[in-house]
């Protein structure tokens, strides 16, 4: 016997990480289906009553042959309708009567097998049989489908098998031809003796695994084997028992002390005991019987699946040993169903009548769909299955070239749930298929398949989850399915489904389901295991692994989060997340369980925390947020250990949705979920994973996000994460007629929605900003620089309408403005607000891509970065800039920078008081990366105080802005010219052609575009915005001010700050991301080196040959009308990042704000940037630096002072003389500040730090 290792969900499911998985193509109509034949037993036999002859009257030559050979052997050669399960052919002797049925039953159940691949070729839908098995009896019928016994030889055994199991039974040879026959083979020791003297009970014992396998063992030890014997272990909560009649009052009473395990009687007490090992005599008779009448057995062309143990019966010894086994061995049906599981079959048919291996496999839980095929004309079978092959060919040539669906494609769909509507087998048989086609594609990296292709997926999967909603047996089917949160009406914040229904008719509706309880988080918790508390970690850790590894669609498009509901518990989930190694964990584990809280535990708990790494999911806080980084874990550890954070009252987990708990190990009850539901699946074992069909709740939900797992959900979770909100809040500014096709990335305050309404081939672009979605509270009424973000995307609207023809082409067209005011769900009023605005409005999609994500994508060389800029600002320069030109007014210093950034601080100050705290913001120095500089308050103070200073910083002329030329906010439509270029220059091509490749990206061969205007101007906005044109050199912040690494958090960030102390911040961006690979700032000024134009190594190198180049043979250029450009420039990157802060700010799930250094890091390094810069303009303007990056300072007329002078405190000066570096005082230090150790090991130097 050949024994088949176990092979685990794995195998069906490996794709769980990043790796792609095999292709398969197939050509319509060549698929081949692995099926399993399953033979029933005897115990069908009531079902096998006046059957006919429809099967020997099919036309089937197969059927005629089995029919002709079995006549042959039974006696009656030429009738094979003898053998027709009809009355008229039932003997009258008792075992006559029991051996035609059994030659009938195994000839009928022959018969319909050959029947089904008769009419499965007829129908062009080829099966091919991975194995046969059977129960008990089935077990001869299998050996004959598997071509290890001719059918005469199978009839012959069939004939025998139960007169010769009787006569031995009852001991007396009754006057019947077939009884003086069998009982001439017994043992001489048999005859005349009765082996079972009294009738036995045939009782199923059903319970728990666990419970079910104690009172065995109970029994075990109060019965002997003669009184109670295991004759069949049916599956892992079924044993099937014979009780002999003289003990079964004794049985039931020793059954009544196990309540947990319930005894059913299965059918009248009998003598008939198959698989009883009292009949090992029997089994010698019937192995005399296959001697002596020559039965030869051969090597199976097909398997048998053993039913006496697990394995494949795969030698003639091995079928041989299979049916003799029938008569004393236990029969192992849960092994046979799990070895059948282990092959992989796309379906299983019981192959005869009854359905009682259907039953018997679908109580196995055996994945594969089971059914049973009894040759009717209707039976739905082969249609099930030639009709998903349709389907399957159809996405498979739609996956290549597919744009659009037709009528077709919906009707294919329209007769599968037609043909399975209400059919077990058919649901399970389209829906297995179906999953290998989901996970096959939503587990790939890429979504490279045409896009008709996921439309047609999306169809089935909407339609198969919402099927008791709709009437999909009438040819309903849901083309769009969201989950989305109410917005308006009176249940704000409430979830609910919106369904987009197409009827067989082609009418298209729309249908809302108040669906309250669908989940919009996954938390997987964990807790100490009252019953295994020394073990409890691995024990839970091997359970979560198990999970990812076994069930990945729990995790693929889920917001996840990892939760412990107590001191070991978050030990465990602290594991679990990678923030810190298992061996770590569990060695703080012990020393807790032993010693509790003490100085041990803190010195070990020092060691952990401070070796924490960012979770790869993020963990649940005592409080219920998130926690997204190291040091926030480490606070939150030291809460649980030091503080008892999680002692007292339920444990609350506030993500502001309803959450699916998957509870490891124990029934997790006591949660505090806010306003939402939080529903539970506890899972016990690592075979509740494994399996399926032993945890039903979890095998339904895996179905549910299997079910979910498509493009659209894909695109708006990523997005939403980034966001840090919800699907549902997403989805409930998109129509279900509108279907998404991505998101813009950038915006800090805003939500850009790219999508395509039906019935349209335009791409519109949704841009929503609403009070809602901000972090910081602005005041609604604020005005300027202070403009809410809702009023200024009422103004952005403006701006795009009022455009000039002449600059319209660079910006998108502007369709419809709606403003309205959506009520503040209960739980989320914290601050008394009832309602919040927001605006949303619709423009022309502007094609191409951003230039920081092409950056981020492609890592360009600084020369074509330096190119792409140069011809972005001949753009602004030559066709905004000189529209509503005016000279500046005066003031714009006061209005537009210096007041911006006290205000912009404020805010700061109002939103996150922890952070920006007076420790950090107030005062004299920051130290930054180990340079000190003066803070922002001295800066503004330097400034003001010099109207020298003041009178070059204004502006010489107002105009039209872009205001916002974030390089997230600038595409290019034609990417070509600048991969040619990289191309060139990283194959290191000849200088020349690298030359000409760059000279040919210009402002039109690569199509600059322009998006999402600032709109706010010097006391202007939407319509009439006008403002200072050095605001639109903003994409040198993306490069050399780093702000691409900040937004997209390429950094890490480290923050003292304490009471009298200078406050020091370190920022360290990561080594080798794409924004470092592309742009190769070396941070030149804060390191006092020099650029390099000669050999350019970075864009700082690159800095002075572009702004010349932008302004060569200009009349307007800046060096003829604004001398002081650079001086202006350097103080407008200063003030840009100072402002910056407040739209960086990112709240949690439940719209709160963690207030720590480590959370609100993006806006505490981007003030950072903004401190540098406003420090070297002040420099440049005191004559300490006489140029920046290559570009040299001019003369300052407040320089030019006699050589030497007295001032007023009787101190001297020297005379500047111009392209000297001459020091002034005071003056910002560019040096590292001496001292600027961490000094928090001190103990007069106390500091705060986070970071």
């Amino acid at each position: 016997m050949k024994v088949v290792p176990s092979r685990s969900r794995s195998t069906v499911l490996p794709f769980c990480g990043r790796t792609d998985p095999p292709t398969r193509k197939r050509a319509p109509g060549s698929r081949q289906h692995p099926v399993a034949g399953v033979f029933p037993g005897l115990g069908s036999r009531a079902a096998y009553q006046d059957l006919g002859r429809h099967l020997l009257d099919s036309g089937s030559p197969a059927v005629r042959e089995v029919y002709r050979q079995a006549a042959q052997a039974f006696g009656v050669p030429g009738r094979p309708e003898k053998l027709l399960l009809i009355p008229e052919n039932l003997p009258a002797e008792r075992l006559a009567q029991q051996a035609f049925l059994g030659a009938a039953i195994l000839v009928h159940s022959l018969a319909l097998e050959a029947h089904l691949r008769d009419t499965a070729a007829k129908s062009g839908v080829p099966l091919h049989f991975v194995a046969y098995t059977g129960e008990s009896f089935g077990i001869i019928t299998s050996a004959v489908a598997s071509g290890a016994l001719s059918v005469g030889d199978g009839v012959e055994i069939a004939r025998v098998f139960t007169p010769l199991m009787l006569v031995a039974a009852e001991g007396a040879v009754p006057d019947e031809p077939v009884a003086r026959e069998v009982a001439a083979y017994l043992p001489e020791s048999l005859r005349g003796r009765q082996l079972v003297p009294e009738p036995f009970h045939v009782v199923a014992l059903k319970g728990d695994p666990g419970e079910l396998a104690g009172t065995l063992g109970e029994i075990g030890k109060e019965f002997p084997k003669v009184d109670v014997e295991i004759h069949k272990f049916y599956s892992d909560r079924q044993t099937n028992v014979y009780v002999r009649r003289g003990v079964k009052a004794d049985f039931d009473e020793l059954m009544a002390r196990f309540p947990a395990v319930r005894a059913e009687e299965l059918k009248k007490p009998t003598n008939f005991l198959a698989h009883s090992g009292r009949m090992g005599g029997v089994r010698e008779a019937l192995g005399r019987f296959l001697d002596a009448k020559g039965i030869v057995f051969h090597a199976p062309h097909t398997p048998v699946v053993s039913n006496h143990g697990a394995g494949l019966l795969t030698t003639a010894e091995d079928v041989r040993t299979g049916i003799l086994a029938i008569t004393d061995e236990v029969m192992a049906s849960r092994e046979t169903a799990a070895t059948l599981a282990d092959l992989h079959p796309e379906l299983v048919v019981e192959l005869g009548l009854g359905e009682k291996s259907v039953q018997l496999l679908n109580d196995n839980d055996i994945a594969a769909p089971v059914t049973a095929y009894t040759g009717d004309p209707t039976d739905p079978v082969l249609r099930v299955v030639k009709q998903v092959d349709v389907l399957l060919a159809q996405l498979e040539k739609l996956r290549e070239s597919g744009d659009r669906l037709d009528d077709r494609h919906l009707d294919t769909l329209r007769d599968l749930f037609r043909l399975t509507s209400g059919n077990r087998f058919g649901e399970e048989y389209l829906f297995q298929n179906m999953r290998r086609v989901i996970t096959e594609e939503m587990f790939r990296a890429r979504r490279d398949a045409a896009p008709a292709f996921y439309e047609l997926l999306e169809v089935f999967q909407h339609t198969h989850r919402h099927r008791a909603d709709i009437d999909a047996g009438d040819g309903e089917l849901v083309l769009r399915a969201r989950l989305k949160k109410e917005l308006t009406g009176d249940r704000p914040g409430e979830v609910y489904t919106e369904l987009r229904l197409v009827d067989r008719a082609g009418r298209v509706t729309d249908r809302k389901l108040a669906t309250t309880g669908r989940h919009e988080v996954v938390v997987v918790h964990f807790d100490r295991l009252a019953y295994h508390s020394q073990a409890a970690i691995p024990r839970q850790q091997a359970l979560f692994q198990a999970l990812r590894h076994d069930r990945p669609a729990l995790f693929r498009q889920n917001d996840c989060y990892l939760e412990g509901s107590d001191p070991v518990g978050w030990l465990a989930a602290l594991a679990a997340s990678g923030a810190a190694p298992p061996a770590d964990v569990v060695a703080l584990h012990d020393l807790y369980r032993e010693f509790g809280t003490g100085l041990d535990l803190e010195a070990a708990l020092d060691r952990v925390v401070s070796s924490l790494t960012s979770p790869e999911l993020p963990l649940v806080s005592p409080a219920g947020v998130p926690l997204w980084s190291a040091k926030d874990v480490a606070a939150a550890t030291r809460g649980v250990f030091l503080d008892g954070a999680l002692d007292t009252g339920p444990r609350r987990i506030h993500l502001n949705g309803n959450c699916r708990i998957l509870a490891l190990g124990s029934a997790f009850e006591g949660v505090d979920a806010g306003p939402h539901r939080a529903d539970v699946i506890s899972i016990s074992s690592p075979a509740e994973v494994r399996t399926t069909g032993v945890n039903a709740a979890l095998d339904e939900f895996e179905d549910h996000c299997l079910l979910s797992m498509t493009v659209e959900n894909e695109k708006v979770l990523r997005y939403a994460q980034s966001r840090r909100v919800l699907s549902g809040t997403v989805n409930a500014y998109l129509e279900i007629g509108e279907r998404v096709l991505g998101f813009g990335n950038g915006g800090s305050e805003s939500m850009t929605i790219f999508l395509r309404k039906d019935g349209e081939d335009r791409t519109t672009v949704r841009k929503v900003l609403s009070e809602a979605l901000t972090t910081v509270s602005w005041n609604p009424d604020g005005r300027g620089v202070m403009l809410p973000p809702f009023a200024k995307a009422r103004k952005q609207a403006e701006y795009l309408q009022a455009l000039p023809e002449s600059v319209r082409r660079y910006f998108p067209e502007v369709y419809d403005i709606q403003e309205r005011v959506i009520p503040v769900p209960p739980h989320l009023r914290t601050d008394g607000t009832t309602t919040r605005k927001e605006v949303i409005y619709e423009m022309s999609y502007v094609p191409g891509e951003e230039v920081s994500r092409f950056v981020e994508r492609n890592s360009p060389p600084p020369a074509v970065v330096a190119r792409l800029y140069e011809q972005i600002f001949r753009v602004l320069n030559r066709e905004v800039h000189t529209v509503n030109r005016v000279p500046a007014p005066g003031e714009t210093l006061d209005v537009s920078y210096f007041r911006k950034i006290e205000d912009r601080l404020a805010l700061c100050r109002r939103t996150a008081p922890r952070t920006f705290t007076p420790e950090l913001l107030d005062t004299e120095r920051i130290v930054i990366d180990g340079v000190s500089y003066l803070n922002a308050p001295a800066l503004l103070a330097r400034f003001r105080a010099h109207p020298e200073y003041l009178r070059i910083l204004e502006p010489r002329f107002h105009s039209l802005v872009m205001g916002d030329t974030n390089t997230e906010n600038i595409k290019v439509e034609n990417s070509v010219p600048l991969l040619h270029a990289q191309w060139l220059i990283e194959q290191g091509a000849p200088r020349e052609e690298i030359d000409a490749a760059l000279a040919a990206i210009t402002a039109e061969s690569v199509g600059i575009r322009f998006l999402d205007p600032r709109a706010i101007g010097f006391k202007s906005d939407g319509r009439d915005t006008r403002d200072d044109a050095m605001y639109d050199n903003k994409p040198w912040h993306n490069s050399i001010g780093h702000y691409d690494e900040i937004h997209y958090e390429q950094f890490t960030l480290r923050v003292r700050t304490g009471a009298g102390r200078t406050p020091r911040v370190d920022i360290g961006f990561v080594a080798g991301n794409p924004y470092q690979k592309s742009y190769g700032v070396r941070d030149v000024v804060a390191r006092g080196e020099d650029v390099d134009p000669a050999a350019p190594r970075g864009m700082e190198d690159y800095f002075a040959t572009v702004m010349a180049a932008v302004h060569r043979d200009d009349p307007e250029s800046r060096q003829l009308k604004d001398p002081y450009w650079l001086i202006r420039f350097v103080f407008m990157m200063g003030t840009h990042f100072t402002a910056m802060p407040p739209f960086h700010f990112q709240s949690e799930l439940d719209g709160t704000l963690t207030d720590t250094y480590q959370a609100q890091r993006r806006p505490v390094a981007i003030y950072c940037e903004g401190v540098k810069w406003l420090n070297w303009a002040l420099q440049l303007l005191t004559g300490e630096r006489t140029e920046f990056l290559g570009v040299p300072v001019p003369s300052l007329a407040h320089l030019e002072r006699p050589h030497r002078r007295t001032t007023s405190a009787g101190h001297t000066r020297r005379r500047v003389v111009p392209g000297q570096h001459t020091p002034r005082s005071p003056r910002p230090s560019t040096r590292p500040a001496v001292n600027a150790r961490h000094t928090t090991g001190h103990p007069h130097a106390r500091q705060k730090e986070e970071g």
